[in-house]
This record gives C-alpha cells, sequence and structure tokens, in this order.
C-alpha cells in the first residue's frame, strides 16, 4: 500500500492540532520522512535495494560501496570486463548463515 508523504503530513498536523503549519513548517515534516526512511531501509535492507556490479576483493573479507547501508545478496560472479554480461559467471553456492558466520570473526 502506498501512501503518499502529503497524506502522513496531513494525518501528523491533525494529530498536533497544527493544520495550517503555524507551528510546525513543512520543511520539518519532510525532514522526518525522510530520516524514517532511512531508519527503515537500514532496519530492513530490502525495503531499500539496489541492483550493483561490483569489483570484489580477494578473499572472504569486502568493502560494501560508500552509499550501501547492507549487503542482501551475491547471486553469482562474474567474468572481468570487457566480458562480463549479466548472465556470466557461475552462481554463488548458498553456504546457508553457521556456514557464513564462520568468516564473521576474520
Amino acid at each position: 500500500m502506498t501512501v503518499l508523504v502529503g497524506e502522513v503530513v496531513d494525518r501528523a498536523r491533525a494529530l498536533l492540532l497544527d493544520q495550517i503549519g503555524l507551528d510546525y513548517p513543512d520543511a520539518d515534516f519532510l525532514r522526518w520522512v525522510n530520516d524514517a526512511a532511512l531508519d527503515v531501509a537500514a532496519a530492513l535492507g530490502e525495503a531499500s535495494t539496489a541492483v550493483v556490479v561490483a569489483q570484489l576483493e580477494r578473499g572472504a573479507r569486502q568493502t560494501l560501496p560508500p552509499d550501501a547501508i547492507r549487503l542482501v545478496d551475491v547471486p553469482r560472479n562474474m567474468l572481468p570486463p570487457p566480458e562480463t554480461t549479466l548472465d556470466d559467471g557461475e552462481t554463488i553456492l548458498d553456504g546457508g548463515e553457521t556456514t557464513l558466520d564462520i568468516f564473521g570473526g576474520l
């Protein structure tokens, strides 16, 4: 269900008894809605995902891109450029959480 920011602001204004925006300007509501969206994305990584092709480092430890919050999935390996296409490479086998946790202390 999609809810527009304007509807959220209208509901909040009604609760705050500030329908004309005297005490709480629109800029405040916009900042709060953006903060909430960032918190949701941080808590539930799947709420805001993007498919990104990234060059991985050798070994188990990897570095996320600067604008990333969390790694959700690594579906496959890819060949190095210029041969790379979305269908290249072998599928990465799911080792399960227990297996992945082994590398958490590295």
